[in-house]
């Protein structure tokens, strides 16, 4: 008797030009494809194509490794409030080693654009890990540095501006 798998389908995620393909499980990691990807008749097509604008093209094979690696293997459950500011008491190997070079740090700019990104595609287990990395960098900075290590890196007087000028309302307040 022969075993009968279901049709892979493939998702393909874009940031401008680069693209990295992955599997229809590992997209659906992100709440906003899987609604999208459960709203189509998967007899039609056997691809799909999405975008993630607030990520940087180089981010894209990272974003894909995620996915895959957490369709199979479920994050450790986080805890809230978190008792210490060491990734490793809250994270698995995988996620504490995520984001981070050769010499075991991570770019902060980098680390922003995933959790930004987290946030737009709904991807609950990538805020998670993305907060946690980003609550342990805070926890030993004084606000001046966090700020000199985000803001003056990221944001040109352009950018500030077009920032400043898109949520006006807000300055309002």
């Amino acid at each position: 008797m022969a075993i009968v798998h279901p049709k892979t389908y493939n998702v393909t995620i874009r940031v401008d030009e680069a693209h990295v393909t992955t599997t229809i499980g590992a997209a659906k990691l992100c709440n906003l494809y899987r609604d999208i990807l459960e709203d189509k008749d998967h007899e039609e097509q056997e691809s799909y194509e999405f975008g993630v604008a607030e990520l940087h093209a180089c981010d894209l094979p990272l974003l894909k490794q995620f996915l895959e690696y957490h369709e199979d293997h479920s994050a450790l459950d986080i805890d809230h409030p978190m008792k210490s500011a060491n990734e490793s008491d809250h994270l698995n190997l995988f996620d504490v080693s995520f984001l981070r070079d050769e010499n075991n740090k991570y770019d902060v700019l980098q680390l922003v654009r995933f959790l930004n990104a987290a946030n737009y595609l709904h991807c609950d287990v990538l805020l998670d890990v993305c907060m946690v990395k980003f609550i342990c960098f805070c926890a030993t900075k004084t606000i001046e540095d966090v700020k000199g290590n985000i803001v003056t890196k990221e944001f040109c007087k352009q950018e500030l501006n077009r920032i400043r000028k898109r949520n006006e309302w807000i300055f309002k307040l």
